[in-house]
């Protein structure tokens, strides 16, 4: 039963990758996406390219990328820091699982235990920076 839930966490986590990578398709209708072997030999997904990847191109329908034009939001670097924590606060506590780079470009899913140290850090950084924000 354990490998069966850390392969559905595992492919969640992939195609929330996928997901964001479609997500974040600029307006002019393609961006790159990047597919390497993860850890486990299942294919992963990436806007950074990884030593061994392999470069795809993902193109939006003309009628797609005039709908993305419309509802275009604010990139993440145009947010403020308040705004930004709370969006990765958000992702963090919706995910079904979080990960991290490893030091030779892998990933790695993080224990139970680090992933609610992380979501601790994150309301933290929120609690933070929201409050230095306010008194600006």
């Amino acid at each position: 039963m354990n490998g069966l839930c850390s392969r559905v966490n595992a492919m969640q986590y992939k195609l929330l990758l996928v997901a964001w990578a479609l997500f974040a398709v600029p307006a002019c209708g393609a961006a790159e996406v990047f597919t390497t072997t993860g850890p486990d030999g299942e294919r992963v997904f990436t806007d950074r390219p990884p030593a061994d990847a392999q470069k795809i191109q993902l193109k939006v329908p003309a009628a797609s990328a005039k709908t993305t034009q419309q509802n275009a939001q604010p990139a993440f670097a145009e947010l403020s820091a308040c705004e930004q924590a709370k969006f990765i606060l958000r992702k963090y506590e919706n995910a079904s699982s979080l990960a991290e780079k490893t030091e030779d470009g892998g990933t790695r899913i993080l224990s139970a235990q680090e992933a609610l140290e992380k979501i601790e850090q994150a309301r933290a950084d929120e609690k933070r920076l929201c409050e230095e924000d306010e008194n600006e």
